[in-house]
């Protein structure tokens, strides 16, 4: 669940309180904690009859919520995923400048989920693709995204 992505039914009970939420929200560098803890404690707390919570498929992999290098160097199986997030600040954490200018010969052999989040875009699937000549070898295999769950408050700024 995140304010990145949403799927609502006009007048929606559920989004109505998560948007009114956001009038506590003091420091705005922690729209991720508002964006995301919040509403996941908001249904948490109070499941309703009109949300379909998403566990694995939207946003994910995620460096906040997986693993840090969960896109740039992590290999999970992106084949039920909706949405993929890239995240600019956690690349840059991570020392992974190189994949803001990658070319597609690297993406066609780049063992990992931002690798395969590539292929799946220029080439419709997330297969390793060599040119005749290239050294071929085995992709790893990509670990299922395992269900979101409640970050604790005191990993996010509020």
């Amino acid at each position: 669940m995140s304010n990145g992505i949403i799927f609502s039914e006009p007048e929606s009970a559920f989004l109505r309180t998560w948007v009114g939420t956001y009038s506590f929200m003091k420091n705005p560098r922690s729209f991720a904690y508002w964006g995301l803890v919040v509403p996941f404690q908001l249904y948490a707390g109070h499941p309703q009859a009109d949300v379909h919570l998403e566990l694995s498929s939207l946003n994910r992999p995620n460096p906040f919520i997986d693993e840090e290098n969960s896109t740039s160097s992590g290999n999970y199986n992106l084949t039920n995923n909706f949405f993929l997030h890239l995240h600019p600040q956690a690349f840059a954490r991570a020392k992974n400048d190189h994949l803001f200018w990658v070319k597609e010969h690297e993406l066609r052999v780049m063992d990992n989920t931002f690798g395969a989040a590539a292929r799946i875009a220029l080439f419709g699937a997330p297969d390793l693709v060599f040119l005749k000549g290239e050294k071929v070898f085995d992709r790893t295999t990509a670990k299922n995204l395992p269900n979101m769950k409640v970050v604790k408050k005191e990993k996010w700024e509020e």
